[in-house]
């Protein structure tokens, strides 16, 4: 007899078409109904809440009265929650943001009393990364219930298949589901017979041909955002008599997986990624590029979240002062709720992703503050003395090269950094400005404030320490006179910049020519940008017949220097571009009419450095368009090696056909090209679909930086004119040259310091005098001349460097960090 599980849930997307607040009221709503039904009516043996707690987070911030209902369903067994906080998309969000959203479910289970269900459910993920088997056996979980992506090849008949990590030991049983996760939604009513004959008639028929067993099958009693089916009990009787030869169960997803059994020695094993579309059109690979301010902005806040906030705190944690768990929690609950799918993939209403941005400002804004009270500690000894130091935290990764820092200029004439041993470091001072300071102190009462003024000269610059551990915090003394001791200096001339490594030339046109020198490889063109329309929406990127791309290379850039030497080197690229100011009202041609897209592009280059830094600065004034970065090489090869969660994987760029007619592949932090003599490496931020397109000569590697469209399509239509991203976006990269492949080359810890980046800040005599009396606020304004402009105010320089404001504090002698701060902590 066959047995049929069928299992009753909802899928309910916390944000998409509507904002979370309005799905926030809907979810009320069902789970009231959900409650109401399982207990009044104890055959309906249980329901999933779509396998996320966050959930039932949103539904008690609305019905707290309800959480004694709740945790007694489900400690019974017949509410399901977990294994997830929220369902997440797979690609963008770190490999340790999905390990944190399984561990907040496990911790949300715990808290209600059960634990978390051994159940990888993942049905609404837009394809399925390489690492997840490795993840899923880390929380003893070894079995993967998905739908949307199968193996891009070698699947064979069966619909489960066993999934092998790269490490080839991680392995979970794949369960995919035809029909997806909505097989056998709003199943017809027991009195509609034949229609509900031919309803589970067409369910089963996928098990019965293609499942290893085929005397199993899985009913997926749900879909988005719908109410429990009340009467399925009473169905599941009807179809009992008219499928005399089945069992009809209602149980749990797990039930079936359980039941399942472990197969593995008889199933096929399959590695790798799970982005094929054999019977399924709907990949969404444009996700990866749509709405990119919100893919950026989840970069900075994982980055400051996990490189600043946690260590740090962790480190301060040893001397016995508070580590802010509570805020570190709430910090990644909200970037956790960001990495929904629906809300990181960029396919979602205006509405949404304001949200989500603004989620990730506060991200941004917690962190910070938990970061800034641990560096006040450490920098506690400097403050208290006023000795004139420099603080470097390595971060997660370690640090080498330059690092920049700000300091108040005094007396100084030059300056240069000695470690506790006496050992002197170059300093280099990019930029100074004089700055007047008042302060309005209130003395007491109501009485009028006292004003007082003060003059400084804040000096930007950058020092070459000397490479450190992960996690280490160490103080330099800061020293007047110059110490210009540099063996490999950065040569800078008006179109040019060079060390021993490299030689980077800025074109007429914009676009740059390096040369390697280990190599003796000349890489040309590179930093060319192209323009194409797209069709598409937050879905997918659709090309325009016909249409030809254009190139940056149109423009006549301009250059100017904008850091001399000898430890960084700067220059800045100006163009304007003109691009069609969108598609036509029939949306079959592009107008004719143009408009200027101002770009502006920074590169730095260090000494002894093969990387080259850049930002680019894109005002987009046109819609309905895809803009992309081009490396041009010489290299000869379809396969690109590229990171993501915790893997660097070797994507072959010539055999994938999971998109017809598209060439996108999804990558992490960075992607590398290379052959035996060398390579480049794209290292960005927030940045995670690239081309590899071959031409005679070689292959372009090409990056996208935006896409512009307005709508979203696929599942609905509604307008998104923000998606259009009018305005200035700020991408932040590197290029990095390599020796070998990317292992010889190092690209993985090169990148890895790159995007988890050191700090630096200075305290005692040498700061700026950033604090102010009890009670105090304060105005700084920028002095030239005789003229004066207001700036934004920070009290720390970091923070000032690392661009956000962390706004008004008290100051009071009697809040100085008291603890024995120490010199160093490796």
């Amino acid at each position: 007899m066959k047995k049929v599980y069928v299992f009753s849930h909802t899928h309910w997307d916390r944000e998409w078409y509507l904002s979370q607040c309005q799905f926030q009221f809907l979810l009320g709503k069902t789970v009231d109904e959900v409650l109401e039904t399982l207990e009044s009516d104890p055959s309906f043996a249980c329901f999933m809440i779509d396998g996320q707690t966050s959930l039932i987070e949103d539904y008690l911030e609305i019905r707290p009265d309800a959480e004694k209902r709740i945790k007694d369903l489900v400690h019974s067994g017949r509410l399901i929650i977990g294994p997830w906080y929220t369902m997440p998309d797979l690609w963008i969000p770190g490999g340790e943001a999905l390990i944190r959203n399984l561990l907040q479910g496990l911790l949300d289970c715990e808290s209600y009393g059960v634990a978390q269900p051994k159940l990888g459910y993942v049905p609404d993920s837009f394809g399925h990364i390489e690492q997840m088997p490795q993840i899923l056996n880390g929380f003893e979980i070894d079995n993967y219930l998905f739908s949307r992506g199968e193996p891009l090849e070698g699947h064979g008949e069966f619909l489960e298949f066993v999934w092998v990590g790269p490490d080839g030991k991680s392995r979970v049983r794949a369960h995919w589901l035809p029909g997806e996760y909505g097989n056998a939604k709003m199943l017809e009513p027991a009195s509609n017979e034949d229609k509900l004959r031919r309803q589970i008639q067409y369910c089963l028929q996928h098990y019965s041909e293609r499942s290893f067993r085929s005397d199993l099958a899985l009913l997926c009693n749900g879909i988005d955002h719908i109410w429990i089916q009340k009467d399925l009990p009473t169905v599941l009787e009807k179809a009992r008599e008219l499928f005399p030869d089945c069992q009809f169960i209602q149980g749990s997803a797990l039930d079936y997986v359980t039941a399942f059994g472990d197969q593995s020695p008889a199933l096929p094993e399959r590695k790798g990624t799970l982005r094929g579309r054999r019977l399924n059109s709907k990949m969404w690979h444009g996700t990866w590029s749509s709405r990119i301010d919100t893919k950026i902005a989840n970069a900075r806040a994982e980055s400051v979240l996990q490189n600043l906030a946690e260590p740090l705190a962790a480190l301060l944690g040893l001397f016995g002062e508070p580590v802010r768990t509570n805020e570190l929690r709430m910090a990644w609950r909200m970037l956790l709720k960001n990495h929904a799918h629906d809300s990181i993939c960029g396919c979602s209403i205006d509405r949404v992703h304001a949200d989500v941005n603004r989620r990730f400002t506060h991200v941004l804004e917690i962190s910070e503050m938990v970061a800034g009270e641990a560096l006040e500690f450490f920098n506690g000894k400097a403050i208290r003395q006023d000795q004139p130091r420099l603080l470097r935290y390595t971060g997660l990764n370690g640090a080498d090269g330059c690092i920049e820092f700000i300091t108040d200029q005094k007396s100084f004439v030059d300056l240069h950094l000695e470690d506790s041993n006496g050992k002197r470091f170059p300093v280099q001072i990019l930029s100074t400005r004089d700055i007047v300071r008042r302060d309005w102190i209130h003395e007491g009462g109501l009485e009028k404030p006292n004003e007082a003024c003060w003059d400084f000269t804040e000096v930007r610059a950058v020092a070459m320490l000397p490479p450190a551990s992960p996690c280490g915090i160490e103080v330099y003394e800061i020293a007047e006179g110059a110490y210009r001791t540099v063996d490999d200096p950065v040569i800078v001339e008006p179109h040019s910049l060079e060390n021993k490594l490299l030689r980077v030339r800025v074109n007429d046109d914009g676009t740059l020519t390096v040369l390697h020198k280990p190599t003796g490889r000349v890489f040309e063109g590179l930093l060319e940008l192209t323009d194409e329309a797209d069709l598409g929406g937050g879905y997918a990127f659709v090309p325009l017949q016909g249409d030809v791309a254009l190139s940056s290379k149109e423009c006549k850039a301009t250059v100017e220097v904008t850091e001399r030497g000898p430890l960084r080197g700067a220059l800045s690229i100006y163009c304007d571009w003109h691009l069609p100011v969108g598609l036509n009202d029939d949306r079959k041609s592009r107008s004719p009419s143009r408009v200027a897209c101002k770009v502006n592009t920074e590169i730095r280059l260090e000494t002894g450095s093969e990387t080259l830094l850049c930002c680019t600065r894109l005002v987009n004034a046109a819609k309905d368009h895809r803009v992309r970065i081009n490396l041009p090489t010489d290299i000869k090869t379809s396969v690109a090696h590229t990171e993501r969660a915790f893997v660097v994987s070797d994507e072959d760029t010539s055999g994938y056909t999971a998109d017809p007619g598209q060439d996108s592949h999804p990558m992490g932090n960075w992607v590398s090209v290379s052959d035996d003599l060398g390579g480049v490496a794209f290292v960005g931020q927030g940045l995670h679909e690239f081309t590899l397109s071959a031409h005679k000569t070689g292959g372009t590697l090409a990056v996208t930086l935006l896409r512009s469209v307005p709508f979203v399509f696929e599942c609905g239509s509604w307008a998104t004119p923000e998606a259009q991203l009018l305005g200035e976006l700020t991408y932040e990269y590197a290029l990095m040259f390599h020796c070998g492949g990317w292992r010889l080359g190092r690209i993985a810890q090169r990148a890895a310091r790159f995007v988890w980046q050191a700090v630096a800040e200075v305290r005692g005599d040498a700061s700026p005098p950033w604090k102010t009396c009890p009670h105090a606020t304060y105005y700084l304004g920028e002095k030239r001349g005789d003229e004066e402009t207001p700036i934004d105010s920070h009290r720390s320089s970091w923070r000032r460097l690392f661009g956000h404001r962390d706004g008004w504090r008290r100051w009071e002698e009697s809040r100085l960090p008291q603890g024995k701060s120490p010199d160093r902590i490796l």
